[in-house]
């Protein structure tokens, strides 16, 4: 709860800052998301469907140019198999299931207006881990922070493009790529070999929708 307040104050810190024009609105959509694996270990990961929604805000320095800030919930993380085979039985495991991490986002994204329909956009974004979930083999999903350790906040990067739908809706397209190792464990293979494996770089698409609420004029 304190994480959930100390970026929602942010983003109400940042969002005072004024330029030509501020707009304000609301944004959800889907993301595909997935995890890097050290080699070393046998698990393989695979891509996971997850959504965000959330606020933004946008001002302008010219027509051209204009900062974007969002806060929103988003989910990331990664579907996974797993094959075990035992060192004196040589009996095999199979296991198979979905790594969901629950983050609350926000970016600083500094666009620039191709037209009036397209724009691109470059900036960093900033993640706080609210709650890390498992589920293996279809089963119910239990909470991992007091099992693994985790490395929070996570700090990435952020590029993509948007178009405007009309003067109310947008559309924009983007990818995350995650810099900060966000789970750190040792692994043991069927040898006896340790290897303290990481699931690092969270690495996320994402297409979501932006709904303008307000546009008003702000001072210089």
């Amino acid at each position: 709860m304190r994480k959930v307040v100390s970026m929602v104050c942010l983003f109400l810190l940042v969002s005072t800052i004024s330029y030509s024009q501020k707009s304000y609105g609301v944004k959800a959509g889907l993301n595909v998301t997935r995890m890097n694996v050290n080699e070393a270990y046998t698990l393989k990961v695979k891509n996971r469907l997850g959504y965000h929604l959330g606020l933004w805000k946008e001002s302008t320095f010219s027509p051209k140019v204009f900062l974007r800030i969002e806060l929103f919930y988003t989910q990331k993380g990664s579907r996974y198999s797993d094959t075990l085979t035992l060192p004196f039985t040589k009996e095999t495991i199979r296991s198979k299931g979905t790594l969901i991490y629950n983050y609350l986002t926000l970016p600083w994204l500094l666009g620039y207006n191709l037209n009036s329909k397209t724009a691109i956009f470059l900036g960093p974004e900033l993640s706080l881990l609210i709650a890390p979930l498992a589920r293996s083999n279809g089963g119910k999903a239990h909470n991992m922070r007091h099992i693994l350790r985790y490395n929070a906040p996570d700090l990435g990067l952020t590029a993509g493009f948007r178009y405007n739908l009309n003067n109310k809706l947008s559309a924009d397209l983007r990818y995350t790529y995650g810099f900060s190792t966000m789970l750190q464990y040792e692994a043991t293979d069927a040898q006896g070999n340790t290897y303290l494996s990481k699931q690092s770089h969270n690495q996320a698409a994402q297409l979501g929708l932006s709904y303008r609420l307000k546009t008003k004029p702000g001072k210089i």
